[in-house]
């Protein structure tokens, strides 16, 4: 191989991490939260939540912690599970993504980093026995963090909720802007 299609090689592998990453440390984030969500529900002390934190973390994945704070939404605010069935869809996406990027193997076919993108990565997904080339662009990226910082705005309305007892929910029912009606919130 020659020094410059090493050279492209090598920033091709930089931009693949650099856009993994851009997304992966929001989605762990988001995975950070909701568990503290889910051990401030069943911990309301500090001290005790900090240990139930601390054993949840690493014993239970995305999915599974996703069911659970669903489990406590139906149970704490059944009025609104038809509006909360789609939030939970979206969560599960986020996560489906996060797991494309970090276990599909990045294509290094020479066609491919010959054009030498500055703005997008190819990976191989295999899935039921086959292998998939999906381009992923950074503007894909930022389009995906965009919907889970909404998914955060909503789990930081589920901690107030929990933490401050409170009857309702504040999310975005069908869009952004659009609050559902019997999740209005009270001033404080």
């Amino acid at each position: 191989m020659d020094e410059e299609y090493q050279e492209l090689e090598n920033e091709y592998f930089e931009l693949a991490a650099r856009l993994r990453a851009k997304f992966i440390e929001r989605f762990l984030m988001l995975e950070d939260f909701l568990t503290e969500i889910i051990a401030l529900y069943f911990c309301p002390d500090p001290k005790v939540r900090e240990q139930f934190y601390s054993i949840l973390y690493p014993e239970l994945f995305y999915a599974k912690k996703v069911k659970i704070l669903f489990d406590i939404i139906y149970s704490r605010f059944p009025q609104e599970i038809d509006v909360m069935k789609p939030k939970k869809r979206e969560l599960i996406a986020h996560n489906t993504y996060r797991n494309t990027l970090a276990h599909s193997m990045l294509d290094r076919s020479t066609d491919f980093v010959k054009m030498g993108y500055t703005d997008r990565i190819r990976i191989r997904k295999y899935s039921r026995g086959r292998i998939t080339a999906i381009v992923i662009k950074e503007s894909d990226i930022d389009k995906k963090i965009e919907k889970m910082k909404m998914s955060y705005l909503l789990l930081t309305n589920i901690e107030d909720a929990i933490r401050f007892d409170r009857e309702f929910l504040e999310v975005y029912a069908g869009g952004a802007g659009q609050l559902s009606e019997n999740m209005q919130r009270e001033p404080d």
